[in-house]
């Protein structure tokens, strides 16, 4: 990823599973970004962990299926 967006190598890019990362433990200097394509198996629990992860993320930018995201809209 790193390599394909220019400018993107001066940022943290974290691999993993986002349900056991802690964004307090991480002792960001700033809110974060939060990018990823999501399974739909693993929506609910990305987006409640989102939310309790809000007062460390400037933003998320999500793909998902479309069914969840109808889902989540109502």
């Amino acid at each position: 990823l790193s390599k394909r967006v220019p400018g993107l190598e001066q940022k943290r890019i974290i691999r993993g599973d986002i349900r056991e990362i802690s964004l307090a433990d991480l002792k960001l200097s700033e809110r974060c970004s939060v990018v990823g394509n999501i399974p739909y198996s693993l929506s609910t629990d990305i987006t409640f962990w989102l939310f309790e992860q809000r007062a460390f993320v400037r933003k998320g930018c999500f793909l998902m299926q479309r069914e969840f995201a109808e889902r989540l809209g109502a």
